[in-house]
């Protein structure tokens, strides 16, 4: 049965961590356990003996390292980021350097999607790890295939079928697990014993060596979106069938694949992988355009198959000598806190302004028209008038927050919910004493609804510390009551007349809410979201801002000119 490292088995929190130990180290040409120990205690992400920080490094600490817990913790850590291909190993096995793939996890401004490539990335034997495996597996991979052909699949299933199966690179060794998998639905007491022969031929427990190797396997799939946990069973989504068919129609390629390569092809090989595993994950790869180009024209010319859709991550498949040998340019050999490639994510600019996190957000529109029964509201008319009575579109957008100034929330709550319609999205204002919809408003969607803190000139002028407790209280009930479909990942708003000052405890709270619970909170200004609405309304098509949901701390819009502009 094909061991994965499990620190813990929340996928949210090992992210952070890694994000966390990228931000202490990232200066580091190198670095080790200790290393890594002080960096998770200075975030608070260990305990030892009920303390926190400093005191508990000073508990944890032993002269047999085999036995300081926190240590032991960052040994487990680092096996598993080696296995994502976050981190290499350097002069040993224990002293390590953040690889290019790492450093794109570390400093993207959503993880989810490269997470996901990782995840799926995650094949045995590799030189990553350095260990020999006697069973040629794509563990992620097999289990979520697993899944979309049984629609359901459970952790003894995964212990039985994808994890212990010999080779799954072998479709008929591979229809033979699922045939097995079938039948011990049908007989029971059969699926017990297959494991207890698995335990008794590998040589290990059942309870607990098996069932922690899948702590992280039963995670991924209802995190990522591929399956949802009822009670024990993982039912597959339609998600969870879409990866699987991308999984079924590419070419899964494995390290004896890469080492039966041509030489000459092995870097165009790479860098292609690569770069297209970041492009799937929502990163611009237009500074490697050329160099993408001409590898695919390569590979195209000696094997036209790997010019099309491969599943092979170099960094988790290769050491860092390979790596070196084909494509020393994708070595990080000079610290610096972005990539030699400079890949930034396409859709949004991010700055951090002294204290203050801001997201600014570039925005085009989409093809579908503004509905038409926007243009009859009170709220909407109001704007139409300023527009047709002021020179500029800016002074019109003034007029209309002057307008405001004093609104209570009786009409200003309404206002903020048009105000979302026009833009495009299905925004539901609360009824005024329902208790059981904690938040002021929600913005609907089938899987990631929002919800929204509202805060009116005449509660308060500028948004404070209130609306941001208010905020994270509405995203945990959602969670909680399950009222609206939604994720953890995605953010949870406060709209209010003006954005905190700039010395507000705000923005040292979004950071620290971030970095306790792992919530996303986004902070707008009524003006900011009127500019959207009017931009939308004087075009006649609907806003378009990519991963909205995703939006955190001071949201900013950048101001252009429309067309219609006079």
């Amino acid at each position: 049965m094909q061991r994965i490292p499990n620190p813990v088995s929340d996928i949210n929190i090992f992210v952070r961590v890694f994000r966390d130990l990228y931000k202490h180290l990232k200066d580091k040409s190198e670095f080790g356990l200790d290393d890594i120990s002080s960096a998770m205690v200075a975030c608070n992400n260990v305990t030892s003996q009920g303390a926190i920080g400093d005191e508990a490094l000073r508990r944890s600490t032993r002269k047999d390292r085999s036995r300081d817990p926190i240590y032991n913790q960052a040994k487990m850590y680092a096996e598993l980021f080696r296995t994502l291909g976050w981190m290499m190993s350097t002069t040993s096995k224990l002293t390590y350097t953040f690889s290019l793939l790492g450093t794109h996890v570390g400093t993207a401004h959503n993880p989810k999607p490269l997470v996901c490539e990782c995840l799926l990335g995650i094949a045995y034997p590799n030189e990553t790890l350095g260990v020999k495996s006697d069973q040629t597996v794509r563990v992620i991979g097999g289990i979520l295939l697993t899944l979309a052909e049984l629609k359901s699949i459970t952790r003894d299933e995964m212990m039985a079928g994808p994890m212990s199966i010999q080779d799954d690179s072998n479709k008929k060794s591979f229809d033979e697990m699922l045939q097995e998998l079938r039948i011990c639905r049908t007989k029971p007491g059969r699926l017990d014993a297959l494991i207890d022969a698995i335990a008794a031929r590998r040589k290990i427990t059942r309870n607990p060596t098996m069932t922690n190797y899948t702590r992280i396997p039963v995670a991924v799939c209802p995190w990522a979106g591929w399956g949802i946990k009822i009670g024990s069973v993982i039912k597959v989504t339609d998600e969870g069938q879409a990866m699987a068919k991308r999984l079924r129609n590419g070419i899964d390629f494995r390290l004896a694949d890469f080492n039966k390569l041509p030489d000459d092809i092995k870097p165009s090989f790479i860098r292609k992988t690569f770069y297209s595993m970041l492009e799937r994950a929502g990163f611009d790869i237009t500074p490697v355009s050329k160099t993408f180009t001409s590898d695919v024209e390569n590979l195209r010319r000696h094997r036209s198959d790997l010019a099309d859709d491969v599943f092979f991550s170099p960094f988790q498949q290769l050491d860092m000598e390979t790596i070196r040998k084909w494509v020393p340019e994708l070595l990080l050999e000079e610290k610096t806190t972005k990539s030699k490639l400079n890949l930034e994510l396409a859709e949004k600019e991010y700055s951090i302004r002294g204290e203050r996190i801001e997201t600014t957000i570039s925005f085009g529109f989409k093809t579908a028209d503004v509905e038409e029964k926007h243009f009859d509201n009170q709220h909407i008319k109001s704007i139409k008038t300023a527009l047709k009575n002021c020179k500029t579109i800016e002074e019109a957008i003034t007029k209309v927050y002057e307008e405001n100034a004093t609104a209570n929330k009786t009409s200003f709550y309404p206002f903020v919910g048009e105000l979302f319609r026009l833009i495009g999205f299905d925004c539901r204002v609360s009824r005024g004493g329902q208790n059981y919809e904690r938040a002021d408003a929600i913005i609907f969607d089938n899987k990631q609804s929002i919800p929204i803190e509202i805060k009116s000139p005449g509660e308060e002028t500028e948004i404070s510390v209130k609306g941001i407790r208010q905020a994270l209280e509405n995203k945990i009930i959602l969670l909680s009551r399950k009222n609206y479909p939604t994720d953890f990942e995605t953010t949870t708003l406060v709209v209010g007349y003006n954005p905190p000052n700039e010395r507000s405890e705000v923005y040292d709270l979004v950071k620290d809410v971030n970095k306790a619970f792992g919530v996303r909170i986004g902070i707008l200004d009524f003006k900011s979201l009127l500019r959207l609405a009017v931009h939308s309304l004087t075009s006649g098509k609907k806003i378009q801002i990519k991963d909205f949901h995703l939006l955190e701390g001071l949201i900013c819009v950048k101001n252009f000119v429309s067309k219609n502009e006079k």
